[in-house]
């Protein structure tokens, strides 16, 4: 397919949307890979897209307090159903997961290194000067 600003907008906005750049490209009529090489040859495309994809992430997170805040299913006698608690717990996990992956800087873990010394106080650091014997420099 021929490339088409309007197509390429057209599935910048579903990916902003949330849907998956797969399902935004097939119901635009073309490959998520066609699409992708439209982006690899248009820097604007390439910037466009990167948004969309930051939009789609915020309305994915967005989405995970719906499932949290879920009515349980109850059974006939009131109690909360605990597959639909493990299931619920899956969805949330699955969507983390993904929008750790998707924008890391954004929804992923925060690792910090720390570095001590003895008994948890300061590095100690030694500089040493190497003298050439000889006397050269």
């Amino acid at each position: 397919m021929a490339y088409s600003q309007e197509t390429a907008d057209a599935i910048c906005e579903g990916v902003a949307e949330g849907e998956s750049l797969r399902t935004s490209a097939a119901a635009q009529g073309i490959s998520h890979a066609t699409f992708l090489l439209w982006v690899s040859e248009r820097p604007e495309l390439a910037d466009q897209y990167a948004r969309a994809r930051e939009a789609g992430a915020d309305v994915e997170f967005d989405g995970l307090s719906s499932l949290s805040d879920a009515e349980p299913e109850r059974d006939e006698k009131g109690k909360i159903d605990p597959a639909w608690v493990q299931h619920q717990k899956l969805k949330i996990d699955t969507r983390k997961w993904t929008l750790a992956r998707k924008a890391p800087k954004k929804y992923g873990d925060k690792v910090t290194q720390e570095h001590t010394g003895p008994g948890g106080g300061a590095v100690e650091v030694i500089t040493r000067r190497v003298v050439d014997p000889r006397g050269s420099a």
